[in-house]
């Protein structure tokens, strides 16, 4: 890929505060969906919507997050969730605390996952994180789709706390959903409660 950047409206990975709202675009389990159409456990109709989420560029996302102001922001492939995440926190020598329940998952992922259909890499992702991230209160099975490599996945956001509403709005007005999974905080490291 070959193009221009403009330097003065470029977000980084680094700079997330404690204080920030942690904002994500999409849900997270496509890549069980996938492993789990290779396998023909599923139907290419059962997972349509994923997969059509999974077409829609971020540049609606990216263009909320320009309006907004926001302190950092990556995208959610190969690594996962937490994998992206913790770079970013490592970025910054901060953590976050983030709220299972309030991540958006595909419906189908987190039972296809606990029968052991998922890709490779997510295997890999949760062995290299051992150590960085720790559950409180949640099951080992709901972790599955946050290590999850994703293909075409959303934007992870850090928001100041007082403009996540304003970001989750732009967002809506654009068709994107947000969802407020969590915040960032002093202590590194990656906390998932419930």
């Amino acid at each position: 890929m070959t193009g221009f950047v403009e330097a003065d409206r470029v977000v980084r990975n680094a700079g997330a505060e404690p204080g920030d709202a942690l904002v994500l675009t999409k849900p997270l389990g496509l890549g069980i969906l996938t492993t789990a159409l290779k396998r023909d456990i599923v139907s290419e109709e059962e997972i349509e919507v994923a997969v059509q989420t999974a077409s829609f560029l971020n540049k609606a996302a990216s263009d909320a997050i320009r309006e907004v102001g926001v302190c950092a922001a990556t995208d959610v492939t190969g690594y996962g969730f937490l994998g992206h995440l913790t770079e970013m926190l490592e970025a910054g020598a901060v953590g976050a605390v983030v709220h299972r329940d309030e991540i958006p998952v595909w419906e189908r992922a987190v039972p296809l996952a606990k029968a052991g259909v998922y890709p490779g890499g997510l295997t890999s992702n949760r062995e290299y994180l051992e150590g960085r991230v720790t559950a409180d209160g949640v099951d080992q099975d709901d972790l599955l789709p946050l290590y999850d490599p994703q293909t075409s996945g959303g934007l992870l956001v850090a928001v100041p706390g007082a403009r996540s509403s304003a970001l989750v709005g732009a967002l809506e007005e654009r068709g994107v959903t947000g969802a407020v999974v969590g915040e960032v905080v002093e202590q590194p490291g990656v906390r998932v409660t419930t």
